[in-house]
């Protein structure tokens, strides 16, 4: 009676470590075939959904700051559309988005439920022309490329001239800070094997 106790109890044991071998298995073939992932996506999505039909979803956007960048291609880096749930997106990664956009130097993003989305831009201000390969573009201060120059009210700039990284445009810009009296008459400037400035005034005196 003893040993049939004992033989019954070791039984047991084994059909349960099948059991959960033979259900860890399973698992595994539903999360190596990618079925859990995909069940996961169509839950949040419904449950999003779910919540936009109770009120909380995308009717308005307010846009505030902007003035060169144009509206559409702000709200084409949100990647939001009328009437989508609006707890179902990041904010962080839609402000991300705005700041490639290299008009937009800072955005802030916020939710106004139920179903507004505000978002301010803080838009980078041209601050020289660069000259290089043929090409002149417009920089701001940190010497990130805003686009080409087309504009004739920014011809008044002063012309960068040669290749440069974005720390010699804030090493060229630190040093005029300091000397406000040239600024004013800096008509180009040439960085030199990437070391020194060849600079031409507009007095004409180099």
């Amino acid at each position: 009676r003893h040993r049939f106790r004992l033989i019954a109890r070791r039984m047991g044991m084994v059909l349960t470590v099948a059991v959960v071998l033979s259900g860890g298995t399973a698992a595994w073939s539903v999360y190596s075939s990618g079925k859990l992932a995909k069940w996961q996506q169509q839950a949040v999505s419904g449950f999003w959904q779910m919540t936009a039909n109770m009120g909380f979803n995308l009717q308005n956007v307010y846009l505030s700051g902007h003035q060169r960048v144009d509206a559409r291609t702000i709200l084409a880096a949100t990647h939001v559309q009328n009437g989508q749930p609006i707890l179902g997106f990041s904010l962080t990664k839609m402000k991300e988005r705005l700041e490639q956009v290299p008009l937009i130097k800072h955005a802030r993003v916020a939710r106004v439920l139920p179903n507004t989305l505000q978002i301010h831009v803080e838009e980078r201000q041209p601050a020289a022309i660069w000259q290089y390969q043929g090409k002149l573009q417009l920089i701001d201060k940190e010497g990130v490329v805003i686009g080409a120059m087309k504009e004739k009210e920014y011809r008044a700039l002063p012309l960068l001239v040669g290749q440069m990284e974005p720390r010699h445009v804030q090493d060229f810009f630190t040093f005029l800070d300091h000397a406000p009296q040239l600024r004013k008459e800096v008509a180009s400037a040439t960085l030199i094997s990437g070391r020194r400035w060849n600079i031409a005034l507009n007095k004409g005196i180099g």
